[in-house]
């Protein structure tokens, strides 16, 4: 083989692997981008001057963390807002908010005191109820939360 081949069949590896690499990567992540990129892309999609601001429940909510002993009790108390793209989305938010306040509790419960001290907790928990509320009502309209409280005891 001369030395032109020798590239040539180089080059065709390269893509081969590349190729087999990407479609790997899709196989495995499921092809889904991440909930992160999922909030981003709403804000980025919607006017956020336009967007309405949205109270979660009118007193704050107090869930138990997830311990694994019934004894060793620790409370985390949450009053959230969220940031909605219209008004139309507020409406049916308040027409369903023990959806919301349901959704709110299950995350929180299933949560550790470990992770509810960790210094990217309340990022954590924001990315999480972002995704579970726009999942619940089949949209991407919820863009963000913003908490009032955010006490572990």
């Amino acid at each position: 083989m001369d030395r032109g081949n020798l590239i040539l069949l180089g080059i065709i590896l390269v893509l081969v692997l590349a190729i087999a690499f990407g479609i790997g990567w899709l196989v495995v992540s499921g092809g889904q981008t991440s909930d992160k990129d999922k909030i981003v892309e709403a804000k980025e999609k919607y006017d956020l001057e336009k967007s309405k601001m949205y109270a979660i429940a009118g007193e704050p909510i107090v869930s138990n963390l997830n311990t694994g002993n019934i004894k060793d009790k620790k409370v985390i108390r949450v009053k959230a807002q969220l940031r909605v793209a219209d008004d139309k989305m507020v409406r049916e938010l308040s027409e369903r908010n023990v959806e919301i306040i349901d959704i709110v509790i299950s995350i929180l419960r299933a949560k550790t005191p470990e992770e509810m001290i960790k210094p990217d907790a309340k990022d954590m928990v924001k990315r999480e109820m972002i995704s579970k509320i726009n999942k619940a009502f089949n949209t991407d309209k919820v863009l963000d939360v913003f908490f009032e409280e955010f006490i572990v005891q």
